[in-house]
């Protein structure tokens, strides 16, 4: 009963009805299925880059400096080189605060003393991207060497389509966004 004047008060959503427990285990037997799928999906996607970089590197090795393609797990040390690397190329990988501690770790893992390493970022929307970068400086052993805008090239379509239209699905702000690069040697 509501009091005078009032309207009545609309009547609440009814309760999430219980599934059963097989309905509840056939939900996470096919989630399971739907994470292995992705497992493999990824793993497959990591060796086809692998061997995508691999081949497009190939040609630099007769001349000029040696340049290796690899695929690494940030969290698995075995997975990285054995030896320092002089230099390390990484784009847009911070997206969360939380991550920035694993990468500035992977960064400082990978290169040898006087390595330089290079970053690539949009200048704003990408949470712990600020904590990342002056971290590297002020608790991991780096100087930031120079911070510029990058080349408008860094910009182009990626896509060896060449489709506009699917490049901007997969990159939305490639071409709205404005790209620093930052440049960092290991001390």
């Amino acid at each position: 009963a509501g009091s005078a004047g009032s309207e009545a008060t609309p009547p609440a959503p009814p309760a999430a009805t219980a599934t059963s427990e097989e309905e509840l285990v056939g939900r996470v037997e096919a989630l399971e299925a739907s994470d292995a799928m992705a497992d493999q999906r990824l793993a497959a996607l990591e060796a086809k880059v692998a061997a995508l970089m691999a081949t497009a590197v190939a040609g630099a090795k007769g001349n000029g400096p040696q340049v290796e393609a690899m695929v690494l797990d940030w969290a698995r040390q075995e997975t990285w080189p054995n030896e320092p690397l002089d230099v390390v190329l990484c784009s847009d990988c911070v997206y969360d605060v939380g991550i920035v501690p694993l990468l500035s770790s992977v960064v400082k893992g990978l290169l040898r003393s006087g390595g330089m390493f290079f970053y690539v970022a949009p200048d704003t929307g990408r949470a712990g991207l600020p904590e990342f970068l002056s971290g590297l400086a002020a608790k991991h052993g780096f100087e930031h060497v120079e911070d510029v805008e990058a080349p408008a090239s860094y910009k182009a379509n990626p896509l060896a389509s060449g489709d506009d239209n699917e490049a901007l699905l997969h990159f939305t702000d490639l071409s709205t966004s404005t790209y620093r690069l930052h440049t960092f040697m290991k001390l």
